[in-house]
């Protein structure tokens, strides 16, 4: 039996949401840095929209140590 379009984007959803990394980071001044007081922004799959992850937003500190070690 032939898969449906809806079929195959669901499946590809579910290898992607597993293959995704959950905990995503920032990574400034050699240290990972985690959406703890973080806004976040969501990742999506582009074929079906569902979210992947969430990446944690760099804060104005972020930015400031980033440029300091660079």
């Amino acid at each position: 039996m032939k898969e449906t379009k809806q079929e195959r984007a669901a499946a590809a959803a579910s290898l992607d949401a597993a293959a995704y990394p959950q905990a995503l980071a920032l990574y400034v001044g050699g240290q990972w840095r985690g959406a703890q007081g973080r806004d976040t922004l969501a990742v999506r799959n582009p074929p079906n929209g569902a979210e992947l992850g969430r990446l944690p937003v760099a804060t104005d500190g972020d930015i400031d140590q980033a440029l300091r070690h660079a």
